[in-house]
């Protein structure tokens, strides 16, 4: 199973996020701050990211404002964790994004609506379980062709 943080947001400001071991999930309740985020990172990515990529893994995260915090900027610094250069309006290369997106078509196909968190959670759970290694290895063997429709296209947003 592919490994990252996925994030959908779910009525006002609560929201449900995998971190994606192939088994971890982490639910997240109302709106989060830069401080929520450094201790959603102290608690869920610092024990895992060693686990995950041994002692040179990368952390890649996308614009969100309480991502690029100045209180978050330091945490990574004195945590010494590297953070992929991700950079602002960028054509999205993301993998995790992909998969994420092939994850709510799955979830919410066919205009598919929850009652609550607990049965779209639920809906996440059994989707993500379903999961094809497949699907994530095109992915994976697309990224060539990506990057090269990307240089083509001068650095807007290619075709794919």
């Amino acid at each position: 199973m592919p490994r990252g943080i996925s994030l959908t947001e779910f009525q006002k400001g609560q929201a449900i996020a995998y971190i994606n071991d192939g088994k971890t999930i982490l639910e997240i309740t109302g709106r989060q701050n830069h401080k929520d985020y450094i201790k959603q990172l102290e608690t869920e990515l610092l024990p895992y990211g060693s686990d995950w990529g041994g002692e040179n893994w990368i952390h890649q995260q996308d614009g969100a404002s309480i991502h690029s915090a100045q209180g978050v900027k330091k945490w990574f610094d004195d945590n010494n964790v590297q953070v992929f250069p991700w950079p602002a309006k960028s054509p999205d290369l993301n993998i995790v994004e992909n998969v994420w997106a092939m994850l709510v078509e799955r979830v919410y196909g066919q205009g598919r609506q929850y009652e609550n968190v607990k049965e779209l959670h639920e809906s996440l759970d059994s989707v993500w379980n379903t999961f094809c290694q497949k699907d994530i290895q095109n992915l994976y063997d697309s990224m060539p062709n990506r990057v090269f429709e990307l240089i083509q296209a001068g650095g807007k947003k290619p075709s794919y």
